[in-house]
């Protein structure tokens, strides 16, 4: 689509929104009260920038709590999201070691991450690696399906998955863990969290050491974690939060390759977010985020022990970069079904690489405006409808808007079906190693005459609750086409492929009786690389899993599951007779966990947890094996 009829459509939106809330203007002291609908279900933030309870909302979204995290046992962020519909996620091995997330098909750096409100994609590259994200002090993470560009901006074809950190309680709290288990791993974590007054506050430190399933897999991870919130006089409230990784570990290479004994990878990540909320009236409320993440990365790989090749040479890199932004976002409540936001947005992205080949830096910048109206007729229909303007520093302009829409039908025994649908436009900004990177020796530069990479999707679904509740069912039909998509060539980086993803994801979740939960999922996806012909990398047809979360006494919990990835294309980096690396379809697996709690007394809680428990042998990335069958054990202390 041009800007100029982008512009046009824009346009067009805009006056209707206006008209729209000029039509249905009540007393302006009427409060947007989406817990007038209903008062039990779960807020959502993410999809519509405004508190909107889960099963009101018209976007595809799934809650992760910090009640699953804590019955499940996870201690990685990625771990938790296989659970998702939609989702799958590709680990290069053990722990540690890189881990891409793919949203509906869409690739590692077409998915926006957030943290407490801030951007934390790699400016680099685009993406964000999971593999040294813990779970700890995280209060929920929302997941919104789907393009979000219109109120997100770049990265957020896919969607989004928006952490965020405990806030604390009025009562003082704190907890020791400690867990031991396979592969030598010992990890151990204290928890501090309370409130006084207007204040609140949550502190978590962890440390996680493992020896790794092979020579040179070591990893160790310290993790930081606080916010402190407070209240202030004229209804507003003020957030902090810092999070900090440093993690360190072995980078052996793929197994289909010679072990490589030394290399090494270093991380520090940080980061900061700031939030200042405030109730100017029951008409205007306004929230302003001011946010920076940082991340430094160092890679070493000195040339290996007896090696006389007169190739051999020992590489070393690092790469320093940072995203700053500032959001000021602004809710008028024009009447008690109709919120308008509107905000303005900068943002800037800095890089900095230096290896044994090379050493560049550059940063771009971003400034953006949206608007979005959300419009409720009653309890049963809404209707969302918004754009936004992005002005890029290397190439200019992108309008992006989406429309969303949901109606509950409801019958006399207290059932509820609700149909919903979306369709809009996303992109993604070229990253500043695809814009400016000088490449190897001339070859596989930037470029910076690159476009976005852009995105028209679709979605429509059907939530169906029955028995009083207990029983929720969810179907869901997508497809997003990609055009524009960056491809490194070997003279330098081109807008020149084109994709197309579709599939469907099925959810459920039983209620079998107070103290048994059973809950499942399943995708199937088709892609395809419109170019070639061929489906894209790492991506499963088939995918899906299930969980089985019993409460057998009041002292003891089990929770078990299972999951299924189907076969993948993939590659494994091995030449072929013309010197090409080849390509292949690499076998299904499935894997099974089970993890058990046990309160011993009211202060101490024993933990047991076995991953893998069939001993599957398997691959998420061809060359790179998981870990077999491993059983760890904790403990935890509360007071």
């Amino acid at each position: 689509m041009t800007v100029c009829k982008r512009a046009s459509l824009a346009v067009i939106i805009v006056l209707s929104l206006v008209f729209n809330s000029t039509a249905f203007a009540q007393d302006s002291s009427d409060e947007f009260k989406e817990e007038d609908v209903i008062s039990f279900a779960p807020v959502v933030v993410t999809a519509d920038r405004i508190e909107v309870p889960l099963d009101r909302i018209s976007s595809s979204v799934f809650v992760i709590s910090s009640l699953l995290i804590e019955t499940q046992q996870h201690h990685n962020v990625g771990d938790l999201l296989r659970k998702v519909a939609g989702v799958n996620i590709a680990r290069s091995g053990s722990n540690g070691r890189i881990t891409t997330l793919f949203l509906r098909g869409a690739n590692g750096n077409q998915t926006l991450v957030l943290i407490d409100g801030a951007k934390v994609n790699e400016p680099m590259n685009g993406g964000f690696d999971f593999s040294n994200l813990k779970t700890d002090n995280i209060e929920k993470i929302e997941i919104v399906r789907g393009s979000q560009s219109t109120l997100y901006g770049s990265e957020a074809i896919g969607g989004i998955v928006n952490i965020f950190t405990k806030s604390g309680s009025s009562d003082l709290s704190f907890s020791l863990n400690a867990e031991a288990g396979e592969f030598g791993t010992f990890s151990k974590s204290g928890d501090l969290s309370g409130g006084l007054g207007g204040y609140k506050f949550s502190f978590s430190l962890s440390d996680l050491r493992t020896d790794g399933q092979f020579d040179n897999d070591d990893y160790k991870n310290t993790t930081l974690s606080s916010r402190i919130t407070a209240a202030f006089p004229h209804n507003s409230k003020v957030a902090f939060t810092v999070r900090n990784s440093n993690a360190e570990g072995g980078a052996p290479n793929q197994r289909l390759l010679n072990f490589d004994p030394n290399a090494r990878q270093k991380s520090d990540i940080n980061i900061v977010s700031l939030a200042f909320n405030q109730k100017i009236s029951g008409l205007w409320h306004h929230k302003l985020i001011l946010s920076k993440s940082e991340s430094d990365i160092n890679f070493s790989d000195p040339v290996n022990p007896g090696d006389t090749s007169p190739f051999a040479a020992d590489f070393n890199s690092s790469i320093i970069s940072s995203v700053s932004m500032v959001d000021w976002q602004n809710d008028l409540h024009v009447s008690a079904n109709n919120v308008i936001t509107a905000g303005i947005e900068w943002e800037e992205k800095k890089g900095r690489s230096t290896s044994t080949y090379d050493d560049f830096e550059n940063l771009t910048n971003t400034r953006s405006v949206y608007l979005q109206d959300h419009f409720r007729l009653n309890d049963k229909f809404s209707l969302t409808g918004g754009v936004r303007s992005d002005n890029h520093s290397a190439f200019g302009n992108s309008a992006n808007y989406r429309f969303t829409s949901a109606y509950i039908f409801r019958n006399s025994h207290g059932n509820e079906t609700k149909i919903r649908g979306s369709w809009g436009t996303g992109f993604r900004a070229p990253s500043i190693f695809e814009l400016y990177s000088p490449g190897f020796f001339g070859s596989y530069a930037g470029n910076p005459n690159l476009q976005p990479e852009e995105s028209i999707s679709f979605e429509f679904g059907v939530d169906q609750k029955l028995a009083d509740g207990k029983l929720f069912i969810s179907a869901e039909l997508f497809k997003t086409e990609f055009t524009n998509l960056i491809t490194i060539t070997e003279p330098g980086a081109v807008n020149i492929n084109k994709a197309e993803t579709k599939g469907i994801e099925l959810n459920t979740d039983i209620k079998i009786s107070e103290n048994i939960g059973l809950s499942g999922n399943y995708t199937y996806l088709e892609t395809e690389d419109l170019l070639s012909g061929l489906p894209l990398l790492r991506r499963p047809k088939h995918n899906g899993g299930g969980s089985l979360n019993i409460r057998a006494t009041s002292e003891l919990n089990i929770s078990a599951g299972v999951s299924f990835v189907g076969e993948r294309y993939d590659s494994n980096f091995v030449f072929d007779e013309n010197f090409k690396i080849s390509y292949g379809f690499f076998p299904s697996y499935k894997t099974a966990r089970i993890a058990v709690s046990y309160k011993l007394t009211e202060q101490f809680r024993l933990k047991l947890r076995i991953e893998n428990l069939l001993d599957e042998e398997y691959s998420e990335v061809a060359g790179y094996p998981s870990p077999g069958r491993a059983v760890y054990g904790g403990i935890t202390l509360k007071l």
